[in-house]
């Protein structure tokens, strides 16, 4: 924890100023995939909605979240993937729930896996 000095210009005088020392942290995640795209689900206790940030820029998902432990501290938690270009960025869904955020990422129609049937001449 340090301690900051800052002026309180009302009263003309100093007063000490102790900052909540934050704690950063990448989340640990799984991820699954099957023929129609990607779902991720990433560890984040003690986030809220109002502390959680998701965004897609340049084929990268990020994903940050804050979460005050106590007044005494807070967490930060930073996760970023690279995505392929079988995903479609403009339909990804987020829900979270209990902790634990869940991210699904659709691959494009065209990307899915498309079954051929074969048919047989004798």
């Amino acid at each position: 924890m340090s301690n900051e000095l800052k002026t309180n210009e009302e009263a003309g005088i100093m007063e000490r100023v102790e900052s909540v020392p934050e704690v950063q942290l990448e989340p640990f995640a799984d991820v699954f995939q099957d023929d129609h795209g990607i779902r991720v689900m990433v560890d984040m206790p003690g986030v809220r909605e109002d502390g959680l940030d998701v965004d897609v820029r340049d084929g990268v998902l990020r994903i940050s979240g804050r979460a005050a432990r106590s007044p005494e501290e807070t967490r930060l938690y930073e996760r970023a993937f690279r995505l392929g270009r079988r995903v479609d960025s403009r339909q990804i869904i987020a829900a979270l729930r209990q902790g634990v955020l869940e991210l699904t990422l659709p691959y494009h129609e065209e990307a899915k896996l498309r079954k051929i049937t074969v048919s047989v001449s004798e």
